[in-house]
């Protein structure tokens, strides 16, 4: 099998994607029903979310609804373009991030530490989840020495955050809301300063719902090539 590799745009935008990149009218494909009864065996409780992205490589622009549904240990992920092609499918855990594009029919399995290690401008998120990000305020969480953290609490209900790493080019600026008692991530832009730009907004969040099992399987088909960091 043959290996691709994974620029630092492409990676650190595939971690974004990740902790957090349908036609008209599409709604997240969960239950929204809160029965206390037995679930089945096939569904479990997750936090969904539901994000408008949009993805600029080299100033050409791209629009995803991306689905993110989160447990106490991993994140599923699907993201399809508007003419309605599946754009991705995912699993993030604490440490290991699973991906597969089935219209190029590549896929990307790597530590998370080490795509982020493995780029031209290395550095360590050490202790942050990125998974935490969708519900955690950034600055309330471990960071590591190597990456910065600006904060704006101009807006008490809304929150503004900016991480960065000195002398590197790429940034991330989030933005939070409170939503059943709690701080959740409304927006989140990422860049590269170079060729790459990610832009996201919460459309939709349902709590503990109903998600089947088969939203945190992904399969691998054996033709399809690794992309590397």
């Amino acid at each position: 099998m043959s290996c691709h590799h994974l620029s630092l745009m492409t990676a650190t935008g595939l971690l974004l994607i990740a902790a957090a990149g349908c036609g008209p009218g599409y709604t997240p494909r969960v239950d929204q029903e809160r029965s206390t009864e037995e679930l089945e065996p096939e569904k479990i409780r997750a936090d969904a979310f539901l994000y408008d992205a949009r993805l600029w490589r080299k100033g050409k622009p791209t629009s995803v609804r991306l689905e993110l549904y989160q447990t106490d240990t991993l994140i599923a992920l699907a993201g399809r373009a508007y003419l309605g092609k599946g754009a991705l499918k995912g699993r993030l855990t604490t440490d290991s991030l699973l991906l597969y594009f089935p219209t190029r029919d590549e896929y990307v399995y790597e530590a998370v530490e080490d795509i982020a290690t493995g780029t031209d401008c290395p550095f360590s998120l050490g202790d942050l989840s990125l998974g935490d990000l969708l519900q955690n305020l950034p600055d309330s969480l471990p960071t590591n020495s190597s990456i910065e953290m600006l904060s704006d609490y101009s807006n008490r209900n809304k929150p503004e955050f900016r991480i960065f790493r000195p002398l590197c080019d790429w940034e991330i600026n989030l933005t939070y809301d409170r939503k059943k008692g709690r701080f959740l991530l409304r927006k989140f832009e990422f860049t590269d300063g170079k060729q790459l730009r990610l832009k996201a907004t919460r459309r939709e969040f349902r709590q503990a719902a109903r998600v089947p099992v088969r939203r945190f399987d992904v399969e691998i088909p054996s033709r399809a090539m690794r992309i590397l960091p």
